[in-house]
């Protein structure tokens, strides 16, 4: 085949679904950076570990349009369209850490707020006394 028969083949088996998803994940993403003043856009995270903990904090506060929480596999599918968008957006590839890394975080911390609190109402770190 000619490259130009690859390059057309190679983009029918990419699914218009995953663009979307894509797309979706860090149009919200984003969304909520600039409503947490976080410096920069997306594209400007070069740190996994600055990408990390903002997407657990995101992930704490993100609901879905009817105001429900997201599920794990949504979650994961939230993971999984940053992960291609940073790898296919970069020239360095890095990798979000597995789900359940931040899902037992999200977990834990979704335990520990109280049942009847208001659904804006975060948990702050403990403030560790060192001495």
């Amino acid at each position: 085949p000619t490259p130009e028969e690859v390059t057309s083949l190679q983009k029918k088996s990419v699914v218009e679904n995953t663009h979307r998803s894509t797309l979706n994940w860090t149009s919200q993403f984003e969304k909520y950076r600039k409503d947490t003043n976080l410096p920069g856009e997306l594209s400007d995270i070069s740190n996994p570990k600055q990408l990390e903990e903002e997407l657990c904090k995101y992930f704490t506060v993100c609901r879905k349009a009817n105001g429900d929480e997201y599920s794990v596999a949504s979650l994961q599918s939230a993971i999984n369209a940053f992960n291609r968008y940073f790898n296919g957006e970069t020239t360095e590839t890095f990798s979000i850490p597995p789900i359940f890394d931040i899902v037992e975080s999200y977990d834990t911390y979704i335990a520990k707020r109280p049942i009847d609190a208001d659904p804006q109402f975060y948990l702050h770190p403990i403030k560790k006394n060192h001495g």
